[in-house]
């Protein structure tokens, strides 16, 4: 069997091919992902397309939308051009525990009084 006759039974994913969801930071989005798997993903996809310093940035801003791209436009230059800062201010602003007074908020008012 030649070289050229192969299977190759391992194919290997094109790293320009690598897509993230958008982030947009607001809850009314139905398919909205939470902040924290949003940077895991973000992160992950990052290191395996080997992104680093601007090209990192870069990556991320093309998946920002909406408020979320905002609060990031919104950084001083220095921090803009460091994906670690530009994860940080993401999660500093669209957090978990954000999303917890979120969800105690539709508790109460979910609560009727009899």
């Amino acid at each position: 069997m030649h070289k050229e006759d192969s299977v190759d039974l391992f194919p290997q994913v094109v790293a320009h091919e690598m897509k993230l969801r958008t982030f947009s930071g607001t809850p009314d989005n139905l398919d909205q992902i939470n902040v924290g798997e949003w940077i895991a993903e973000a992160k992950r996809n990052i290191r395996l397309l080997g992104y680093k310093g601007r090209g990192a940035v870069n990556y991320i801003l093309k998946f920002l939308t909406g408020p979320a791209q905002k609060r990031v436009e919104k950084l001083d230059w220095s921090d803009s051009c460091n994906s670690e800062g530009v994860l940080a201010v993401l999660k500093d602003t669209y957090g978990e525990n954000l999303m917890l007074g979120n969800s105690i908020l539709d508790f109460i008012r979910g609560l009727r009084v009899y």
